[in-house]
């Protein structure tokens, strides 16, 4: 979801291609609930099968992880609002008469 999200901002970048930026941010819903769910289920499994060393470092790995993908969502969107700022700006404006 987060590669997608990446993929429709970065595309948008170039003139002319604009188009995908608005799906770059409406993935923002689905990664935010993504990263509950696997946080629950993360504490789930910690506090139900207290598990060992490994699979805590197991555990834990997985929310850094998440945590850290929800942080590139969250810079894909900002570079979509980037992108979209730059095409309002580079793209012709209705003369006045």
């Amino acid at each position: 979801m987060v590669e997608r999200q990446l993929l429709y901002a970065t595309s948008g970048l170039r003139p002319g291609e604009g188009a995908q930026l608005p799906r770059a941010a409406e993935g923002e819903a689905e990664v935010n609930t993504a990263e509950r769910d696997i946080d629950e289920l993360c504490t789930a499994i910690i506090a139900r099968r207290q598990p060992g060393a490994n699979d805590l470092r197991l555990v834990t790995t997985v929310r850094r992880t998440i945590t850290g993908l929800v942080r590139v969502g969250d810079g894909a969107e900002k570079i979509a609002g980037t992108a979209q700022n730059l095409h309002e700006i580079n793209s012709p404006r209705p003369q006045a008469r």
